[in-house]
């Protein structure tokens, strides 16, 4: 492609007409025009000339660049100079020499790809800079910072110069010193191939931003990442090379409007991973909102400094002028979790590190990307040291609030336990949903019941002794009112429009991006293609990959549906695009981008499950595989990539799922662990649980206060254990073992003489085993 008009160093003013030739073996399909490296404009129809507004440039010194593409994303480039006079220009010359110096690299050995920066005298008054490598011009950079970034890997080893030349508005020229740098990518790991993947974790999708904002990123690669680098609509803003990689970017630098972020990820070995997009909306008008600069405050309401074992729930307590949008979590300084679902607890299994002291440190982060720091707590893991002989549960029953007792607001629930070593934590469940957890006797929980649903619900508690083992409350019958007035019926359906992509042509794996509305809020979007659903997001801004790849060359209709959470359902515009794969792109050295989307995380699964993926590549991805435990269990060719898993050739219990995504060159990406528990009943299974021991027998007298020991076993496993006393059920357990306190003083109030105290074993195909007797208490 060349730019023909307007001419190499003319002049020009008010809106002039752009002009190109081109010309391409198959066929260009678009042209962008990029003036100053900021991009200006598209046209996908030939013969591909814009309109060009001068007024909006500064007078003087201008560079235009044209861009073609090809349908097989082959990218062709020229550029020009222009002088912009529109008599706008009040500053002059003053004929000072700008003065360079090349930051980084210092010199030394390099490999991979590197970041080159620079130091200048007046930043302000330059307008682009030249990079020259061995006396060889590498590129021109006419977008401040000017960076570069520089790709050892194209050169052989070896010692290379490089040089920098810096222009101001009236072309003076400043030279730098050389910085002479030794390529050596021979020593690098030749036996590492797989990419890095990289997420930007900050700022949130569709947030916006202003000024100076901090980008920060979630990275893995198996052996390491050495360098992150942030691009703002495909122009780069900065380079990060020390964990955990952050990126302060000035938001200036870049036009008003919606926008999109996208992070590289290279390791040592020079291999690079491409994050998708994160759409933001860049506002740094004069009436933009005041950026908001005040940090969260958090502190880790539980545990509490002292000593703990087995798996326990991490709490806070957090504020925010605007709002919390995601907390981590810190062991030793290492992190240990990132959640984004409020109200941010983690559960720590302490039975994966060794005895020891550990320090617990929260950060939380608002929208605006500022971080609040909790003070440290240090906790004594102490499992090895727990009592070995100890193998009965505590007990524990729900004091308070009384049953069939009405709740609103913040509620305090407390509890009788009794233990022959001693508890160490109690947890709340309302309606099998953790609700709190206390660590101090006499162990009562503040419930805020506004977070569970309004009517008829139950409590249920379980205390842990300090070898680990559970009991499990009966359940306490509770009703939740905190509403004042029914709230109307939502009839308002939400309102839906596909932002990207355009119609026009397309090719590869493209984003789909939606902008939505609705009076509440949308909860899910479907995609559509000719009619046909290509996938469901629940997870806003609910964006979808398309692999064109998939599909025959061709026009296709994408449409979306978009729904509340009353199920209305609005329907967006169609927008048409030409699918045009016919060339295949043989220089393919990147690797897809591939997440487990479902089943959630921590989710119990059985049967035959469905695990969907979220997937990305440049230019198509043909198969993913899902492994179970590291255990190759499925694969799938055709977008958008499901697998039924048959969780019943996996072990019962916790596991983790991995997905690996191959595309036609044969590049390979791999996900992050998604974590699950499998739990299976065989369908054959008619054999009942054994009560092994009932420490009762017919014609006993209990005096003073008994404990009721029962345990039992299953080829399949325990599910329950009731017990009930007098046809009324007393506790029960959801593991192989039940403990209970009969406080004989209270019970002998009753006027019968004899009563029968009955215990039935579960598993979980319903087989049922029973037990009673007949006692007297004293």
């Amino acid at each position: 492609i060349t730019i023909t008009s307007p001419g190499s160093d003319s002049v020009v003013s008010g809106v002039v007409p752009v002009e190109v030739s081109y010309s391409d073996n198959v066929g260009v399909v678009s042209v962008d025009l990029y003036v100053n490296g900021q991009h200006y404009g598209q046209s996908t129809q030939e013969p591909f000339t814009f309109s060009l507004d001068t007024t909006v440039m500064d007078d003087g010194h201008n560079t235009l660049s044209a861009v073609a593409l090809d349908a097989a994303g082959n990218q062709g480039s020229s550029g020009i100079a222009v002088s912009v006079n529109n008599g706008t220009t009040t500053d002059e010359s003053t004929g000072d020499t700008p003065i360079i110096s090349i930051a980084s690299p210092v010199g030394g050995k390099v490999s991979g790809t590197i970041p080159i920066e620079f130091s200048y005298s007046n930043e302000a008054a330059i307008v682009s800079v030249d990079l020259y490598i061995n006396d060889q011009l590498l590129g021109k950079n006419t977008q401040a910072p000017f960076n570069f970034t520089f790709d050892t890997t194209t050169v052989s080893d070896g010692s290379y110069t490089l040089t920098a030349h810096a222009f101001d508005e009236a072309g003076n020229k400043g030279v730098s010193a050389n910085v002479s740098v030794t390529v050596q990518n021979a020593a690098a790991d030749s036996t590492d191939k797989e990419a890095p993947i990289v997420t930007v974790a900050s700022p949130s999708p569709g947030a916006e931003v202003s000024g100076t904002t901090r980008v920060e990123f979630e990275t893995f690669d198996h052996v390491g990442i050495v360098r992150v680098e942030l691009y703002a609509n495909d122009v780069h803003v900065g380079s990060s090379t020390n964990a955990p990689f952050s990126i302060d970017w000035d938001t200036t630098q870049s036009v008003n409007g919606y926008g999109y972020l996208q992070a590289k990820a290279f390791d040592a070995a020079g291999n690079k991973g491409v994050s998708f997009y994160r759409n933001v909306t860049v506002n740094n008008s004069e009436t933009a909102t005041p950026a908001d600069t005040q940090a969260p405050t958090i502190n880790i309401a539980s545990p509490a400094s002292g000593t703990v074992s087995g798996t326990i729930p991490v709490n806070f307590n957090f504020s925010d002028n605007v709002g919390v949008v995601s907390v981590d979590l810190y062991v030793n300084g290492q992190l240990l979790g990132n959640n984004t679902q409020a109200p941010f607890n983690f559960t720590l299994d302490t039975t994966t590190v060794a005895d020891g002291s550990y320090t617990l440190t929260a950060h939380a982060f608002d929208e605006a990307g500022n971080k609040g720091v909790s003070a440290n707590v240090s906790v004594t893991v102490q499992n090895a040291a727990a009592d070995s002989t100890d193998k009965e549960a505590p007990i524990v029953t729900v004091a308070s609030p009384s049953p069939g007792a009405e709740v609103s607001g913040t509620t305090r629930v407390d509890f009788e336990t009794f233990d022959h070593v001693g508890i160490v934590r109690v947890e709340l469940y309302a309606n099998d949903v953790h609700v709190g957890s206390s660590t101090n006797a006499p162990f009562s929980i503040d419930w805020d019941t506004t977070q569970s649903v309004n009517g008829y619900g139950y409590l249920q508690a379980k205390a842990f002794d300090a070898a680990g083992n559970k009991g499990v409350s009966f359940y306490r019958n509770v009703t939740v009112n905190n509403s004042e007035t029914a709230t109307p019926a939502d009839t308002q359906a939400p309102t839906i429009n596909i932002a990207s992509p355009a119609s026009g042509t397309v090719s590869g794996t493209i984003p789909v991006n939606f902008n939505s509305t609705d009076n509440v809020g949308v909860i899910s979007v479907d995609l559509y293609v000719n009619g046909q659903l290509l996938g469901k997001n629940t997870q806003a801004p609910f964006n979808f990959t398309f692999d064109t790849t998939t599909v025959s060359d061709g026009s296709y209709t994408l449409t979306a549906h978009a729904f509340d959470e009353a199920g209305n359902k609005g329907v967006s515009a169609n927008v048409t695009v030409t699918v045009q794969n016919a060339v295949a792109e043989s220089t393919d050295k990147e690797a897809p981008i591939v997440t487990v989307a479902s089943p959630s995380p921590g989710a119990e699964v059985s049967g035959t499950t469905r695990v969907e993926f979220e997937t990305f590549d440049h230019v198509g991805i043909v198969r993913v595989e899902l492994y179970a435990n590291d255990v190759h269990v499925g694969s799938s060719t055709n977008a958008p990539f499901s697998i039924d898993w048959d969780t019943t050739q996996s072990v019962n219990g916790y596991g983790y799922l991995q997905a690996y995504a191959y595309d036609a060159a044969g590049n390979k990406g791999v996900s992050f662990y998604r974590n699950i528990t499998v739990s299976n009943v065989s369908a054959s299974d008619t054999t009942a649980p054994v009560i092994s021991s009932f420490n009762l027998n017919d014609g006993m007298t209990l005096k003073s206060n008994t404990v009721i020991n029962v345990s039992a076993n299953d080829d399949q496993g325990v599910s329950q254990i009731a017990l009930s006393i007098d046809g009324n059920t007393v506790m029960l357990s959801d593991n192989e073992s039940l403990n209970y306190l009969l406080n004989v003083s209270t019970a002998r109030k009753k006027k019968t003489p004899l009563h029968t105290i009955a215990v039935a074993a579960s598993d979980r195909a319903g087989n049922t085993t029973k037990k009673s007797v007949n006692v007297y208490y004293k």
